[in-house]
């Protein structure tokens, strides 16, 4: 029997959930982080990293920052908020070839809108499918680690380019903020993307924004980086973001978060829930119940909605299938196995864990200062 948070939604078979008197050590870590954005004046914060931005750009650079933007809400809002401080921003996009045409036509919008150029990182489709099917093959949950990894250095390697020395990043507390560490795991590990494709037999194209844990820990250090997270400091909810953007460049919402692409509405929406029985929504609506925008009774309804359509195996998943190469029953059975951990490959975990600790966050800010 699955015992469900009396305070937020997710439920206590995750390993790393523990009970507490108000809820779950998830709910009262993201209440504790909400508090503390909260004590401080928003605004000012959001001036601040405007001006941070301003001040870390180098001599006779054409802009002040980079941002990834997949035309989704986050990346969207971030660049609405970037055109609204005044910066000048250059837009990156990593084209992993799942685009959906409402993803494309969003991005458009947005470039169009602001004034912003866009640069478009195309990544070679043969070998990106077949580390794809790799991780299929393995029976990872992490089916969208090569897709994050490709963006966070797509978006990196185009700021180090350009000079540029301030990436903005989407990530925040509004819509994000509660997620278990055993349902994904991070993007910067090399390592572990090697492993899984080199077991697979395949080998990953030059042309791959790639770069190894240390060599971009030292470019981070040496060279000055900084990444800022404004959204944080933001004061309306996710929803008011969407209707803005609607009215303001004809941008358009998308059915469940991170939909924008394709191949993660198979992941989130067919891949997690059928083989791990995760559902993403758990942590995304408690994220939105925490925060007082919904009510359980309304979030326990939505989670009661199918994610997908019916039909989705005999169309959209034949697609994706069809995209893969591989038959859409192979997928099918790959989807109803069980897990695999990270473990069962080389990865740098032990040294991600170090870069949580005080110390080499005290060490960093010492370096950066």
């Amino acid at each position: 029997m699955q015992s469900t948070c009396k305070r937020c939604l997710l439920q206590h078979e995750i390993d790393e959930a523990q009970y507490t008197a108000s809820g779950c050590n998830f709910c009262d870590t993201y209440m504790s982080r909400l508090n503390q954005i909260n004590q401080v004046n928003k605004s000012g914060f959001q001036k601040d990293i405007a001006y941070r931005v301003k001040q870390n750009k180098g001599p006779n650079q054409e802009y002040d920052c980079v941002i990834g933007v997949s035309g989704g809400t986050d990346s969207s809002y971030l660049v609405d908020w970037a055109h609204e401080h005044r910066l000048n921003a250059l837009l990156v996009h990593v084209d992993n070839g799942w685009n959906t045409e409402l993803s494309t036509r969003n991005i458009e919008l947005l470039s169009k809108g602001t004034g912003f150029p866009l640069v478009t990182v195309v990544l070679n489709w043969s070998n990106f499918r077949d580390i794809q099917k790799a991780f299929v093959e393995a029976g990872l949950k992490e089916l969208e680690f090569a897709t994050d990894h490709a963006i966070k250095f797509g978006v990196y390697q185009t700021a180090k380019k350009h000079g540029i020395k301030s990436i903005l990043s989407g990530r925040n507390l509004v819509t994000e903020g509660i997620l278990p560490e055993a349902w994904s795991y991070g993007p910067l590990d090399r390592k572990f993307l090697l492993s899984v494709c080199s077991r697979h037999g395949v080998s990953i194209d030059k042309s791959f924004p790639s770069q190894s844990l240390f060599s971009y820990l030292f470019d981070r250090i040496t060279r000055r980086y900084q990444e800022y997270f404004p959204l944080n400091y933001v004061e309306q909810s996710s929803d008011e973001w969407k209707m803005k953007l609607e009215k303001k460049y004809g941008w358009k919402k998308y059915d469940q978060k991170h939909f924008e692409s394709t191949w993660t509405k198979f992941y989130q929406g067919y891949w997690l829930p059928k083989r791990f029985g995760i559902d993403k929504r758990r942590a995304h609506l408690s994220v939105k119940l925490l925060r007082g925008e919904i009510t359980r009774t309304n979030a326990i309804e939505q989670l009661n909605q199918p994610m997908l359509p019916t039909d989705y195996e005999h169309t959209e998943l034949k697609y994706v299938a069809e995209k893969l190469n591989i038959p859409a029953s192979e997928l099918i059975s790959f989807s109803c196995k069980g897990d695999t951990p990270v473990s069962e490959f080389r990865n740098n975990k032990v040294f991600f864990d170090l870069l949580h600790t005080p110390t080499y966050i005290a060490v960093r800010r010492f370096l950066l200062s």
